[in-house]
């Protein structure tokens, strides 16, 4: 599946992150739609706790999450590593 929009990886992160079962360590994670950014090969989507977006008090979010690659030409996604940021 070609992802070509902001709109597309967010659906394909949000099912990213349904399949990962995060909710297994007692939180519900969401995606930060504000803060997509859209790259060259792909989407880089951001996430956090259902209750930090809402809220957005540091006391409601996860610490050390890193954001999730959505590739465009596959719509496959994986959580990044900080290698993805390297020049």
């Amino acid at each position: 599946m070609e992802v070509s929009t902001s709109a597309q990886a967010i659906n394909a992160a949000s099912a990213f992150l349904d399949r990962e079962n995060f909710r297994r360590y007692g939180y519900v994670p969401a995606v930060d739609a504000e803060h997509v950014r859209v790259v060259p090969n792909g989407s880089v989507v951001p996430w956090n706790t259902e209750a930090y977006l809402r809220t957005r008090d540091i006391n409601d979010g996860l610490a050390g999450n890193w954001p999730i690659f959505v590739d465009a030409a596959s719509g496959e996604c994986r959580l990044t590593t900080r290698d993805d940021f390297r020049d």
